[in-house]
């Protein structure tokens, strides 16, 4: 893989080919290490004023079978992602603005010092059976 001989460099992935940007092949390895984002596409690589990479091409991915296996799974999986969605938002909604942690029914909802609210599943201790 090229790039792989400079330590911290992350390589990017293009049809399950590692390659890193003939861009940063200009640099020094002093200077790569300094510059850790700059095998990240998009704004990143806007600010460290190197070019970006245009997409010019459209493709037919239809002869692909990896492609139809996770496109299944896309199509399959879209109406439980847009539920999930609006239930963050509802239950973003119901955590009062001073709390800093929400929890019940299996969830729980965290406060981080910026404001943002992550959630996490909590396991439920199975239920004892009685004593006679």
């Amino acid at each position: 893989m090229i790039g792989a001989r400079f330590r911290g460099l992350r390589a990017q992935s293009f049809s399950g080919i590692a390659r890193v940007p003939e861009t940063a092949l200009r640099f020094g390895k002093r200077d790569l290490r300094r510059r850790l984002v700059l095998v990240e596409l998009g704004d990143r690589i806007a600010r460290l004023g190197l070019p970006r990479i245009e997409a010019v091409r459209i493709v037919d991915m239809s002869a692909s079978n990896s492609w139809a296996e996770f496109a299944g799974v896309f199509s399959s999986t879209r109406q439980a992602f847009l539920e999930h969605e609006r239930a963050k938002v509802e239950l973003k909604g119901l955590i009062p603005e001073d709390a800093k942690e929400a929890f019940g029914h299996g969830i729980r909802a965290r406060r981080s010092k910026s404001g943002a609210i992550s959630f996490d599943l909590v396991e439920t201790e199975a239920a004892h059976a009685p004593l006679q």
